[in-house]
């Protein structure tokens, strides 16, 4: 299995962090070739178990990522987006 992992510092806190990532109207800048959300109406990213599939074009094709919400907490003032089952996704915030 091919395993892709970028990482990126940002000098913003955990709350403001959180609340750009939770929101899907910043979807397009946040994530890498971003090309559509499916079903945009009905997707949703603030609460366990909200779904929402991104499409994003990955090694020259388009690729419907199906994500569903979830937080664990991995550390104090750190946490962890898990993103399945399609791609899992991880996000730490400092």
């Amino acid at each position: 299995m091919l395993r892709i992992e970028v990482a990126h510092t940002f000098d913003v806190s955990v709350t403001e962090a959180f609340a750009y990532i939770t929101d899907v109207k910043n979807w397009p800048e946040y994530w890498p070739d971003f090309i559509r959300i499916e079903n945009s109406a009905a997707a949703g990213w603030s609460n366990p178990g909200d779904r929402a599939t991104v499409v994003i074009k990955l090694l020259n094709r388009e690729r419907a990522l199906n994500l569903e919400y979830g937080i664990e907490r991995v550390s104090k003032g750190r946490m962890r987006h898990v993103r399945k089952p399609a791609a899992r996704v991880t996000r730490c915030s400092p």
